[in-house]
């Protein structure tokens, strides 16, 4: 989907949305708002799984092959003060790399280390494309998340340390800051934006900021449907579902648009499922 048509999905998207708060009378659901903490003595388990997939072209005219990249985060969070909540992170990660392009892009869901083909893969100046196939426990980490500033609770800030186990699928120590903030537009709907640093600074330095926007719309107690986009180049949309107050449900799929700069010869997706549950006191 080029560009433009993206743009006019977006536009539909929203426009939609907007008929809808105003046709349905405003309600007042207490949903689990990402910019929000954990009350003194509440704790919430979170497992987020996020498969990242492109095609690449490997400098051909036709897509020649593909990689996949699954991370699945496992995330155990208490709120210890008002305004201050610390967590317990486990990361799990299962990639292929330079796969056939006909393959499916959910192998690595497979768990497999066997090699899954038995030709080899060439880009368009016959340099050789290593196979990678492997999964595991790749780290383990800390999170700390306040509100430095009382007068704006729906702001706040998250530190995140990770340190590596298996260090033959990923061995980088990785620094993950983040601030968030919730901006209420109505009682049913709000955006929600997140400014990220993602540094790998051990043994190989690598720096990724995101910004990241989301706008949620929320028509029942029950359901959250939202836009979001990682400026400029990634833009999707998402589902939750809540069946009971403190259990939810997510699925997103984001697509990212083929901006040279950012992604040269290659056309990324991504999948994603998640579950949380708070425990409330």
């Amino acid at each position: 989907m080029g560009v433009r048509y993206w743009g006019i999905f977006i536009i539909v998207f929203f426009t939609s949305l907007s008929l809808l708060a105003q046709e349905d009378e405003p309600g007042k659901y207490d949903f689990l708002l990402a910019g929000t903490l954990l009350r003194e003595g509440d704790a919430e388990i979170k497992l987020f799984n996020a498969l990242y997939h492109q095609n690449q072209y490997d400098g051909f005219e036709e897509l020649n092959s593909q990689s996949s990249y699954f991370s699945s985060f496992l995330q155990v969070s208490i709120g210890i003060y008002p305004n201050l909540n610390v967590g317990f992170d486990l990361i799990y990660k299962s990639n292929i790399l330079n796969a056939p392009f006909a393959d499916s892009p959910f192998n690595p869901l497979l768990f497999n280390r066997k090699l899954l083909r038995s030709d080899s893969l060439f880009n368009k100046t016959s340099d050789y494309l290593p196979f990678t196939n492997d999964h595991g426990l790749t780290h383990v980490g800390q999170r700390i998340r306040f509100i430095p500033f009382k007068t704006i609770p729906l702001l706040s800030f998250q530190q995140s340390f990770y340190a590596p186990i298996e260090r033959k699928i990923d061995g980088n120590w990785t620094s993950f800051s983040q601030i968030f903030f919730d901006y209420l537009i109505n009682s049913k709907s709000n955006v929600f934006i997140e400014l990220s640093l993602w540094y790998d600074f051990f043994p190989r330095p690598r720096a990724l900021p995101f910004f990241k926007i989301f706008y949620n719309f929320f028509p029942n107690e029950h359901w959250t449907f939202y836009a979001t986009t990682t400026i400029p180049y990634e833009y999707g949309g998402g589902i939750k579902y809540r069946p009971i107050p403190n259990l939810e449900f997510e699925l997103l799929y984001t697509k990212y648009l083929p901006i040279e700069r950012f992604f040269s010869g290659v056309l990324p997706q991504t999948f994603n499922l998640g579950v949380r549950h708070r425990i409330i006191h």
